[in-house]
């Protein structure tokens, strides 16, 4: 049996000893690892590498890049009880990738690796994971853990954490909490859920506008570590925002010089009671990374970053999406896959409901000319492409109302003038609609027919089969001439029809043989082609009416054949009409067929 080849990032892994958990793990959560940590644990463990390893073995990314962290990996470390070493790879990992890799482990996996990570690398995954994830490592926590969790994150994440806790939870973690913290939280949880104060955070970096530019590079680096941005700086006295200065203008300036004289006064605000969505549309408009906000009173009182900005505009746009895919939004609704089925069926089962009884008056109305649809079938053909129609122009509408929702162009309140302008729209579109097809029907009528006339009469003369060369005649031979002979003789009709339409059906039987003389009679204009028709006709228009009448029955028998038949019939009527043609012009007395 042949060894196993040996990475040496495996060899590596091998040669280290097995190490004791790390002496910075709290006593209460290091008893609580010791019991996760077992050898019935390890062996639960060794079952999850092999798993993970089958996953990871056709995912490209991991081939194509051997040091990258994966889930079998940081297993393989828990399993050899390489704790020093697991701490050592997470350390490398952008904490963003990192709470991406602890997603993918299950619930006591991930909870024994958040457990054994550094405090500070820890804190920041935490904020990057998903609300699913939060809450189950939340759930398993003890005041402990959770009260240190809570201290190390920023204030406007921590109160948006607590927020969705149980509230005898909350009292717990408020009471072991420092006294400063907890009234940091205090005043966030009072806030309004969606207003500007429930999302913003009271740390950031102040400066007075006595402070030289030196000055304020050390206020930096004191207050820069617990500062949510220290590329915005603030110049506050007695609680009143004077100014703000940026990073880059204390960067591009002499140290002795005056933070008031590179400050700027001219500083756009929110209030604590504005709108989250609001705040987020007016940070997006002044393309802002961080916003003011001042109480009622007009004292200055956090900042919201553009990170939960964008949260904000993300959960927006997904509950706009929502309501225009006719579902109801739901709070507790996260991703599709941590939505439960019955929170996906409560939110669609309503608006079904409302669509299966509009959709019950279209039926009763279609029911109301049933008898329509029996006298003339085609009608219902026409009923697919009118409702895929409908259904594509809703589609378009609404993508175009989910996003100027999600981008703030387009308000509730402006529902009558998207109304006036979408019937503006439908009214174009509508016109085009049917007169590009008409146009276009207009455009190939007359070279088709008169190709499928020069066939036949062909066939009738020479006795050849039909040459498929010859259905282009009418665009190769005189294409101008066909579609003037179409188009006149179309708008005569229409005119004689104006008559009682009795007229009209006597001017269209006077012009059937049009394109015929025209096949005769290439040289031809329009004007004379009509005049030819209407001299061969003269007389024997009832005839011709009287053998249309007789193919009726041919058609009834080939609709019957699932309609293939009518194919034959339609043939068989081009071949009789040409031979009729023949007896118009060769001055028998009764036509020969």
């Amino acid at each position: 049996m042949e060894e196993e080849k040996k990475t040496p990032e495996r060899e590596e892994e091998q040669a280290l000893p097995v190490q004791e958990l790390p002496t910075d793990i709290p006593a209460e959560v290091r008893q609580k690892l010791a019991e996760d940590l077992n050898e019935q644990a390890t062996e639960d463990l060794k079952q999850d590498v092999r798993e993970a390893e089958k996953e990871e073995a056709n995912d490209e990314e991991v081939k194509a890049n051997p040091e990258m962290l994966t889930k079998s990996r940081l297993l393989k470390l828990l399993v050899k009880k390489q704790y020093v070493k697991l701490r050592e790879v997470t350390e490398e990992e952008q904490p963003a990738d990192l709470a991406e890799l602890l997603e993918e482990l299950d619930e006591n996996n991930r909870l024994v690796v958040f457990r054994l990570l550094k405090k500070d690398v820890a804190t920041e995954a935490f904020a990057y994971m998903s609300d699913e994830a939060r809450d189950d490592l939340v759930n398993a926590f003890s005041d402990v853990e959770l009260v240190s969790a809570i201290e190390d994150m920023s204030l406007d994440d921590a109160a948006d954490l607590l927020e969705d806790m149980p509230a005898g939870v909350v009292k717990r973690v408020l009471e072991k909490s420092s006294r400063q913290t907890r009234e940091s939280l205090n005043k966030l949880l009072n806030y309004p859920e969606s207003s500007a104060g429930s999302l913003m955070t009271p740390e950031y970096v102040r400066l007075r506008q006595d402070m030289t530019v030196s000055d304020a590079f050390t206020a930096i680096r004191k207050q820069g570590e617990n500062a949510e941005t220290v590329y915005t700086c603030y110049v506050v006295e007695r609680n009143r925002l004077l100014g703000v200065v940026s990073a880059r203008s204390l960067l591009l300036s002499d140290p002795s010089t005056p933070i008031v004289d590179i400050m700027d006064d001219n500083v756009v605000t929110v209030k604590v009671t504005d709108d989250q969505e609001f705040v987020a549309r007016e940070m997006q408009r002044y393309d802002f990374t961080a916003m003011p906000v001042l109480d009622n009173e007009g004292m200055f009182v956090g900042i919201i970053t553009i990170d939960d900005a964008i949260d904000v505009l993300t959960d927006e746009s997904t509950e706009d999406m929502q309501k225009m895919a006719a579902i109801l939004p739901d709070d507790d609704a996260t991703t599709y896959f941590g939505t439960s089925v019955w929170t996906h069926a409560k939110q669609r089962i309503p608006w079904l409901l409302i669509l299966m009884l509009s959709a019950t008056f279209t039926g009763m109305v279609t029911t109301h000319y049933e008898e329509a649809f029996v006298s003339l079938p085609l009608l219902v053909s026409f009923m697919p492409m009118l409702m895929d129609t409908a259904g594509n122009c809703g589609n378009q509408i609404s993508t175009l109302m989910v996003r100027g929702l999600a981008l703030g162009e387009v308000e509730p309140s402006d529902f009558l003038k998207v109304l006036g302008k979408e019937l503006r729209v439908s009214a174009i579109v509508g016109a085009a609609g049917s007169i590009l097809p008409g146009v276009g029907a207009l455009v190939v009528t007359g070279p088709m027919l008169y190709a499928q006339k020069y066939a036949f009469l062909a066939q009738a003369r020479e006795g050849r089969g039909i040459d498929l060369n010859d259905l282009f005649r009418g665009f190769r031979d005189d294409f101008g001439g066909t579609l003037l002979i179409s188009l006149l003789s179309g708008l005569f009709i229409f005119l004689w029809s104006l008559l009682l339409f009795i007229p009209g059906i006597v001017k269209a039987y006077a012009y059937s043989m049009v394109y015929y003389v025209k096949a005769d009679h290439p040289e031809y204009g329009w004007r004379e082609c009509l005049d030819e028709s209407q001299h061969l006709m003269t007389g024997h228009k009832w005839e011709k009416f009287v053998l249309d009448l007789s193919f009726i029955g041919w058609g009834i028998v080939g609709s019957l054949c699932l309609g293939v038949g009518t194919l034959w019939v339609m043939t068989y009527m081009a071949a009789t009409e040409a031979q009729y043609y023949e007896y118009l012009t060769s001055g028998r007395t009764s036509p020969e067929f």
